[in-house]
Formats: structure tokens, C-alpha cells, sequence
């Protein structure tokens, strides 16, 4: 290899990743089997007379990798035996604040623990923890001693490939435990006061930008501004986050790479009006980027990009040869050696994977820079995306483009702003024109549809194939192949992408439970081993006609509507007249027109009952709960439990929290234990009932949104669901949510992958 550094930097990452996601026993396995190639490997050379250096450098890959192994699991370890010993104990915790997030009236406080007393016992513990207030906003400052007191849970590591794994996410800021209270539970001590802490300045710095911001601008315009200079999105309205995602301009207030390179740019233009000595211009810089960094928060992509700046800097500080490709390798190395799990971490993939391929790329498919890095960024990252949010997004093609000067503007002259606030008089309305600017560039492209496609979530290898397929054509494109070992690879890949559909195509049995983003209404679909379709209500979204298309379904065997209201049953007339629908399953009302009537089905239609079960190739479906005396139609809501082996699903529907108790009144508690809740009404404040969570003992609950519409669940479900330890899915955060199932457990769910909002900080 040309660059020996680089794949010694690729042998510890794959180690370390390996390390987060394989269990101890295979890990160990795995180093047996390394040091025993070793070995007898290194047996062989030292008694050979050759000088064969081509095994030390294999060598010496095999050992960083297996490095990467153990420093993960050192990692793991460590921290979760600070914390084993008081899993589901009641604790109290003395510890300081780190940082305070607002989730909807909710707080998530990361506390640096001092000490933990259990039992009478305190014992010192030096370790991260999430302390989720519920409820309840607390004003609270960085490094605030406080005591708090709950039942200290672990996060949950992967239980299946393609499963969220709470403990990956968390893990990667290094946070492994938390605890879920009330504000009457954490009690504020002290301030641990020293005479000078980054962090606390860091927090007060970021606090009086968005004081300056918010004095000279109002709305989405100064929220968009406070995005650009420091990553702040709390300020954003529903309406301007979606358009923004939309838009595939999220990463313009996500502060990384694209900030970070803008700064060091015009703070070299600064520099040079100072000195023009080589050295104190890269000290000066360092020292710079080390506060804008500071500033700006620890964030993945952040201390990334600083890290790479300082790197280059350094090398030119002693006149070497600076190298992005080493300096991106070198950042990931130590972020990874610190803590392995950030390799998880969804806008740390997004951030790498967009900056590697502008390093690889650069001017191979255009001269004009901020093209080629438009494309370069979209080919990087669109794989990772599809995979987590079962979407490709076109649009942020032409919008990079538009507005990268305008963010570069805005940087410079926010900052300015803030340092001097008595030029408002100048600069506000400047700033004000820039940022309208960016929205309208924003909304216009998020309303062309055609250029946002969405995707099933494509499996890991099919992830994998992608980024093959990438390779294939950076090197296709530096003119390293020949018109012969080109075709070679091309066939060479159209085979393993043909072996992968027959795969699929020859899968093992099991049932398909997909739960499809809706605006509004719901729709979930059902697919038994033997290609028998069925969906649960019709929806109110024209995305369910692509996804049966990308399905290569022709035909539902069977709808069950679970109400009449027209959110649920609106699409119904589109798909039938798409695909062959052969029979409609809907509840029996005495009281309210049949709107069923009035649609132009020709399909067998069967009414059903309250107790009445419904057995469809194998599935169950038993009607949990309805009211046949109900006088309208937002109460006439039936409760389904579906049943299949071992597994079983209660679809809540639109049944109200009222409706829910006459449900529980009318039945033994057993009839709603189940593995999978699908939340009423969207998991809404109305259709919330904290007993039904309780008994229902789910591992999963599930809530259907689309991603541009304004429902989410409610802070009330929200609580319920993290407080009696259940797995929150939301299709409005990442697409459609798939269960696959046996008869006897959840074997996989493809796409289970929920992003945080703070994982869209990346590019």
C-alpha cells in the first residue's frame, strides 16, 4: 500500500467497531483465532532466511486490529462496572452538570457522577448518566452540583442486526446509564466553581450569541442565524425544520467541517493584517479553531473537523507535507481511541463519509469546487442516508450550490455581530436579508416532490455493495483501470448483485409487519410467508401505492379497517384502483352512515363485531374492543390484537384513552400483553392511556407520522413509554418501521434505526 499510516488507521477502526457490536464470546474467538495465525505465521518467518517485510507490515496490521478490539471492549467494560452493581436500584447520585437538553417541555441533564449512596452506602463513582426530567424544565447552569434520585437503569445494547441500540447511541458521548425522575427528585447543591473551565465557557459563550441573536433577530430568520454560527436548532419551527431536511440543507446549522473551514479562511485573511511570520500565523490559527471549537460544543462532527485543522496546521507549522486523506484518518483514530463507540454515532458517519469523498473526489467530476463538493458530499453520503432514513434527497444538489456563499457571509458577519453587538444597526438587516434568503431557497426545493425519493432501508450488505460501487468509480475516474479490468469488476459486481435478489428471493418463511409514515391516518401492512397481503387501515398518504409498487404487490388479499373516519379509510378508492382488492373486513354501526357505500369498491366487504375473531392465513386478528352503538364517526373505533405463534401486535388505532378503559373494563388484562403497541391516534395526548401501556408489557412501541407533517407523540406517551422501559419507533423520524417475525419471536426489523436529532449535525 502507498500510504502504510492510513491502513494501520483502518486495521484499529475495524477492530474497534467490531469490538461495539460482537458479543464478548465472540470477540474472544475471534482473537484466538488472529493470534494463532499470528503465531504460527511468526514462527515460520523467524526461522525462514528470506526477509519477507511483507508479513511484518501484516503483522503489524494484525496486531492494531486486535488493539481496536480490546480497546472497545476495555471501553464497554469499564464503563458499565461502574454501573452494573446498582442496575434497577433505587440510588441517590451526587454529580455535576455537563449539559441540559429540552425535549418538549422535558429535560435530559448529562451529569458527570461523584459518587453513588445505595443501601446507606457511598461509594465513589466517576462515570456519565442521563437524567431524563420528565414533565418539567429546571434552569440549571454547566457544572451545577446536583443530587438526584431513581432507579438507575443501562441502556440497552443491539438485540438484533438492524435493531436501534440505545447503548450505541448514548455510548458514543460516552453515556451508558440513566435514570428517569421528576423534578421533586433532583435536588441542586452547588456550583462547583474553578478558576477557569472550557466547558462553562464554551456554555456561557453559546448563551450570549443566542442572547445577541435573538435581540436583533426574530422568527426563522434569527433561528437560521444561531443555526449557522453555532449548531443551535431549538429555535426552529416545525415548518423550517422540515423544509430544511427536506431540502437536503440540514447541514448548513450543523456546525462541522463546512463552519470550520469558512473560519480558518477568514481568519487567516484577519491574520495576515497582523503578521505575516509563519509560525505565529499557525499558532494564532490554532489557538482560534481551539476557541471556535470551544464555542460551539463537543459535537462528533465538530471535534472532528477541528482536529483535522489542527493536524494540517501543525504540519505546516513544521513545514511538512500536509495530506486531507491523513488528516481526516488520523482525527477519526483518536475520536475512535477515546471512545470507540463514536464510530456509531449517525452524524459522525455522515460527516466522514461526506468528507472522504470530497477528499477523493476533488475535481473528478467538475472544476467548479462547490459542484464537485455538492456531488462528491451526495454520492459520500446518500447510502448512509437511504439506510437510516429511507430516503435519497436530490434537491440538496442544486441547493449546496445556491447556498454555501450565503452561509459563508452569514458566518462571518454573525460572528462579528456577536462580538460587537453595538454594529446591530448595520449588520442586523444584512444578516435578516441572508438568512430570508436561505428559507425561500429552503421551501421552494422541499416542495418538489421528485426530488426527494423514498427507499426501503437497504441491508448492511447491500450498504456495503453501494460503497464498492463508489470505490469502483473514484478509481474508474483517476484512470486506473483498464477498458478490459473495468468490464472484469462491472460483471464481476452485476453477479453479486444478482446472487443478493436470488437471496432475497429465497429467504427464510416469516411474517413482514411494515408500519408506513403517514401525514395523517394509518396504514400497516401485513406479509404472511405464503405472499397473502393485508393492511390495516388505508391511510391518507399517495406513498403507500410506491411502497406496494416497490413490493411488486398486485394484489391485497385483505383490509381490516379499524374506524370510518375519513383519515383511515380516504386512500381507499386509490388503491383499489391500482391493485386487485379482494375483501374488506370493517366494523358493524347501527348508528352512522357506511361511507363504504358511497366509495366505488367492487370487492367483497364483511362487518365484524365486538369479541369476533378474523383468521387470515394464519394471522389472527381478534376484535379487541368496539362500540356498535357509537353516533359518529370519530367513535366508532375498534381495538385490534393480531396474533401470529408466539408474537402478537394490539393496534390501538383512533380508540380514545376513554375508549381504551372501557376496552380494559370489558376484558381480562392478558388479552392486552403483547410484544408490539401500536400507539392510538399517532400517540396523541387524546388517545393516551398510561394503564394500557402498563399492562400491555411491549418491548416496542410503535407511533405512524409522516416525516413533513406536524404530528408527534405527545410528552405524556413519550414518558410512558421510556419509563416502563419499552423501545419508542416513530416512522415520522426515520420511514417505514419493519418487523419481520417467526412463530417464535421478532428475528429482525429491518431499518430499526430512529435517529436523534442531534445525529443530523454532521457534513
Amino acid at each position: 500500500m502507498k500510504n502504510p499510516a492510513l491502513a494501520i488507521f483502518i486495521a484499529f477502526l475495524c477492530g474497534a467497531y467490531i469490538a461495539t457490536v460482537v458479543s464478548l464470546g465472540v470477540l474472544f474467538a475471534l482473537l484466538y483465532v488472529l493470534f494463532s495465525v499470528v503465531a504460527i505465521k511468526s514462527i515460520k518467518f523467524f526461522y525462514s532466511k528470506e526477509n519477507d517485510w511483507a508479513f511484518v507490515y501484516i503483522l503489524t496490521l494484525a496486531v492494531v486490529f486486535a488493539l481496536g478490539l480490546l480497546r472497545a471492549n476495555y471501553y464497554r467494560n469499564d464503563n458499565l462496572a461502574n454501573f452494573k452493581p446498582f442496575e434497577t436500584e433505587n440510588v441517590v447520585v451526587l454529580g455535576e452538570v455537563l449539559d441540559v437538553a429540552d425535549y418538549q417541555g422535558s429535560q435530559q441533564i448529562t451529569i458527570l457522577t461523584h459518587e453513588i449512596k445505595h443501601n446507606n452506602t457511598s461509594l465513589k463513582v466517576k462515570g456519565k448518566i442521563n437524567v431524563n426530567s420528565f414533565g418539567s424544565s429546571i434552569n440549571l447552569d454547566i457544572r451545577d452540583v446536583l443530587q438526584v434520585e431513581g432507579v438507575l437503569r443501562l441502556y440497552e445494547p443491539m438485540r438484533f442486526w438492524g435493531d436501534f441500540s440505545s447503548r450505541s447511541h448514548h455510548a458514543s458521548k460516552g453515556v451508558f446509564a440513566y435514570i428517569n425522575t421528576g423534578e421533586s427528585n433532583i435536588k441542586y447543591i452547588t456550583v462547583n466553581s474553578k478558576p477557569f473551565d472550557l466547558r462553562k465557557f464554551g456554555f456561557s459563550a453559546r448563551r450570549h450569541i443566542k442572547k445577541v441573536i435573538d435581540k436583533c433577530l426574530d422568527g426563522d430568520e434569527g433561528a437560521l442565524v444561531k443555526g449557522i454560527i453555532i449548531g443551535d436548532k431549538s429555535g426552529f419551527s416545525g415548518e423550517l425544520r422540515d423544509a430544511f431536511s427536506l431540502s437536503g440543507m440540514s447541514h448548513i446549522v450543523a456546525v462541522s467541517g463546512l463552519h470550520i473551514s469558512i473560519f480558518i479562511m477568514f481568519a487567516s485573511f484577519a491574520v495576515l493584517t497582523v503578521t505575516t511570520n509563519r509560525y505565529l500565523k499557525s499558532i494564532i490559527l490554532l489557538i482560534a479553531v481551539f476557541t471556535y471549537a470551544v464555542i460551539v460544543g463537543d459535537q462528533p462532527a465538530v471535534v472532528r473537523s477541528a482536529l483535522m485543522a489542527v493536524y494540517i496546521i501543525g504540519l505546516g507549522l513544521f513545514g511538512l507535507r500536509r495530506n486531507s486523506l491523513s488528516a481526516l484518518m488520523f482525527a477519526t483514530f483518536l475520536m475512535a481511541l477515546y471512545n470507540p463507540f463514536i464510530l456509531h454515532n449517525v452524524g459522525f458517519q455522515l460527516s466522514f463519509a461526506a468528507t472522504l469523498a470530497i477528499i477523493l473526489f476533488s475535481d473528478k467530476f467538475t472544476k467548479i469546487k462547490i459542484a464537485n463538493a455538492a456531488l462528491a458530499a451526495f454520492f459520500g453520503t446518500a447510502p448512509i442516508i437511504a439506510y437510516y432514513f429511507n430516503a435519497v434527497t436530490l434537491a440538496g444538489l442544486f441547493t449546496n450550490i445556491l447556498v454555501s456563499p450565503l452561509v459563508a457571509i452569514t458566518l462571518v458577519l454573525g460572528l462579528f455581530l456577536c462580538a460587537a453587538p453595538f454594529l446591530a444597526f448595520a449588520l442586523a438587516p444584512i444578516l435578516f436579508g441572508l438568512a430570508r434568503v436561505m428559507v425561500i431557497i429552503a421551501k421552494t426545493f422541499a416542495n418538489i416532490e421528485f426530488l426527494v425519493i423514498k427507499v426501503p432501508s437497504p441491508s448492511v450488505f447491500a450498504l456495503v455493495f453501494c460503497f464498492a460501487l463508489i470505490y469502483m468509480m473514484y478509481k474508474a475516474l483517476c484512470r486506473a483501470y483498464t477498458a478490459k479490468a473495468l468490464g472484469l469488476r462491472l460483471a464481476g459486481a452485476m453477479g453479486v448483485l444478482a446472487v443478493y435478489f436470488m437471496s432475497n428471493v429465497f429467504a427464510p418463511p416469516g411474517v413482514l409487519v411494515a408500519f408506513l409514515p403517514q401525514t395523517s391516518g394509518d396504514c400497516v401492512h401485513i406479509q404472511t410467508p405464503r405472499g397473502f397481503n393485508i393492511l390495516i387501515d388505508a391511510g391518507n398518504e399517495n406513498g403507500i401505492l410506491p411502497y406496494l409498487a416497490s413490493k411488486n404487490i398486485s394484489e391485497i388479499d385483505a383490509v381490516l379497517l379499524t374506524n370510518y373516519q375519513g383519515e383511515d379509510i380516504r386512500y381507499l378508492e386509490n388503491i383499489a384502483s391500482e391493485v386487485n382488492l379482494r375483501r374488506i373486513f370493517a366494523p358493524k354501526t347501527f348508528k352512522i352512515e357506511n361511507p363504504l357505500e358511497e366509495m366505488k369498491i367492487d370487492c367483497q366487504i364483511d362487518y365484524f363485531m365486538q369479541n369476533q375473531e378474523i383468521n387470515l392465513d394464519g394471522i389472527n386478528f381478534k376484535v379487541v374492543f368496539f362500540d356498535e352503538s357509537a353516533s359518529q364517526r370519530t367513535r366508532a373505533c375498534a381495538i385490534l390484537k393480531m396474533t401470529y405463534g408466539k408474537n402478537s401486535i394490539l393496534f390501538l388505532g383512533a380508540a380514545t384513552g376513554r375508549q381504551q378503559a372501557w376496552a380494559m373494563e370489558a376484558n381480562e388484562d392478558s388479552l392486552f400483553v403483547c410484544d408490539i403497541l401500536s400507539l392510538a391516534d399517532h400517540g396523541s395526548l387524546e388517545g393516551y392511556n398510561h394503564q394500557i401501556f402498563s399492562i400491555s408489557k411491549a418491548n416496542f412501541a410503535v407511533a405512524t407520522g409522516a416525516f413533513s407533517s406536524k404530528r408527534r407523540v405527545c410528552p405524556q406517551a413519550y414518558e410512558g413509554i421510556v419509563s416502563l422501559g419499552m423501545n419508542p419507533f416513530f416512522t415520522y423520524e426515520k420511514g417505514a418501521i419493519n418487523f419481520w417475525l417467526n412463530e417464535e419471536k421478532i428475528t429482525s426489523a429491518k431499518g430499526l434505526r430512529v435517529p436523534i436529532e442531534e445525529d443530523l449535525q454532521w457534513h
